[in-house]
């Protein structure tokens, strides 16, 4: 659907304004739009991320996950098309991900208390592993644990997020949804279970950009979910807040 003719005018509703940062929706986004809008009233920002994470000198030994994401993908490709045997697909797929095992560089205690505190700048993030089952959404891990996510989010609203992130396939990676009370990002579909990160509305997807690249790429890799969860959501998600730790 083309906006070139639209002026960010809802195509729908009639005086609504459209808040989907793209020259071409989806139909799936106006559908999820509607639905949120329909059933809370809420207005809904969808966002293509564009923002790569900088790295200084420091973490310069730190793995490119775009990179390495990328050379995946092309051997998806040529693995599809039959440009390449199975042998030398699993080879060179096993090769690319025993990159992303480093040592990383010894960092005086106050680079790491500066990581520290930019980890609790930001502020904690919410993953949460979200299951189909028949035509039902289950939600089968929550980090932090014990955190409401059904009184935080709608049903209705969930199913609409669920559906587009499924639709989307692989370009829902860089897709963000920004509603009133809350934001999203997938870190992973696969096989009817959707990894979603969930941020407060003052937080910021920048913040987190790195991190969710990192997530995206592990999980991409991944069979058994439920294990590698809450270690990405140690490493990558977690606040540093209400800690102690020694310097």
């Amino acid at each position: 659907m083309s906006r070139k003719t639209q002026m960010n005018k809802c195509v729908f509703v009639q005086d609504k304004i459209c808040n989907v940062d793209a020259d071409e929706i989806p139909l799936e986004v106006c559908k999820l739009c509607l639905e949120v809008w329909k059933t809370s009233n809420e207005n809904i920002t969808v966002k293509r991320s564009m923002e790569r994470p900088s790295r200084t000198t420091e973490e310069s030994e730190e793995p490119d996950y775009r990179r390495i994401y990328s050379s995946l993908s092309e051997l998806d490709r040529l693995f599809s098309e039959g440009k390449i045997n199975p042998d030398a697909y699993i080879q060179r797929r096993r090769e690319v991900i025993d990159s992303i095992s480093y040592k990383k560089p010894a960092r005086s205690k106050f680079k790491n208390l500066e990581a520290m505190l930019r980890r609790m700048e930001r502020g904690e993030a919410k993953v949460a592993l979200i299951e189909e089952k028949g035509r039902r959404l289950k939600v089968k891990l929550i980090f932090p644990e014990g955190w409401p996510i059904q009184d935080r989010i709608r049903d209705e609203t969930l199913n609409a997020i669920f559906e587009l992130y499924e639709r989307l396939g692989d370009k829902a990676k860089d897709i963000r949804i920004e509603l009133n009370n809350f934001k999203v990002a997938s870190l992973g579909f696969k096989d009817g279970k959707l990894v979603l990160l969930i941020l407060d509305p003052d937080q910021e997807f920048k913040s987190f950009e790195e991190d969710i690249e990192k997530a995206y790429v592990h999980l991409k890799e991944e069979t058994n979910w439920e294990e590698k969860i809450p270690r990405i959501y140690r490493e990558c998600f977690q606040s540093y807040r209400d800690k102690v730790y020694i310097i």
